[in-house]
């Protein structure tokens, strides 16, 4: 049986060929409007990431910077105890002692010791050693305790029964001083102290204890050099009846 088309046929046709194309081409723009919406996605997501790559880059560049600065406190720090540890004394030098033994002098003297007229007994020579070291631990100034230790020779007029009239007797002093002037030439100091005789079985004389009292003028002999120096020491002592009178002249080296 043969079917002609018809006109109306054929534009029914024809309308539907086109309404099947465009129902077959709209899925596919459904399609790749996701598709795009997901590329910007990404490229959103690799453009922050690349601006935090970008963050993270600048941010060592303060930290290194930092991390110098804390190299050097601690290049310096380093270097602060490495040489304390080598120089003790830059730490040392903090704390004063209370008695300043690098600074220890000591020395000789000569000279002459008179005696009270109960001696009976003209002056004689008198010959001793001396050391003395500073105590900066006592305030309000220049202190310092001293020690000396010495031999002489005294001859008595006694009557001839008297066996021992004469010999040598030896003594000691121990006291503080004070300096009451110091420069670069010379200083004065006053002395303090106790003397101890022992007369080495002389007739008529007892071994004992008397107060001490003199003065000491120092000048330095060497020039620019304040560690040796020469002095001149008158001093008295008294036992409440009795007195000498000594006056020598010294050195002393500050070692």
């Amino acid at each position: 049986m043969n079917v002609a088309l018809s006109p109306s046929s054929s534009v029914a046709l024809l309308l539907s060929s086109l309404v099947a194309c465009f129902s077959i081409a709209r899925p596919a723009h459904a399609d790749e409007a996701p598709v795009r919406r997901a590329e910007r996605v990404l490229e959103s997501m690799l453009s922050g990431s690349e601006s935090a790559a970008r963050g993270v880059e600048s941010l060592p560049a303060r930290l290194s910077l930092w991390s110098a600065v804390e190299d050097e406190i601690e290049l310096r720090e380093a270097h602060s105890f490495s040489r304390n540890a080598f120089h003790p004394q830059g730490r040392l030098t903090q704390q004063t002692p209370f008695i300043d033994f690098s600074h220890f002098e000591m020395g000789g003297y000569v000279g002459i010791v008179g005696f009270s007229s109960d001696f009976e007994a003209d002056p004689a020579m008198v010959a001793g050693i001396t050391a003395r070291v500073p105590v900066p631990g006592i305030p309000l100034g220049d202190w310092g305790v001293f020690a000396q230790l010495f031999i002489s020779y005294i001859s008595r007029d006694l009557p001839f029964y008297y066996t021992d009239t004469s010999g040598n007797w030896i003594g000691a002093e121990l006291g503080g001083d004070y300096t009451f002037v110091k420069d670069e030439i010379w200083y004065l100091r006053g002395q303090a102290g106790i003397l101890y005789a022992n007369w080495n079985d002389i007739n008529a004389l007892d071994n004992g204890v008397g107060i001490l009292v003199g003065i000491q003028a120092g000048f330095y002999w060497i020039k620019h050099n304040r560690n040796a120096v020469v002095t001149i020491t008158p001093q008295l002592t008294y036992d409440g009846s009795n007195w000498m009178g000594f006056f020598t002249v010294g050195f002393s080296y500050d070692f």
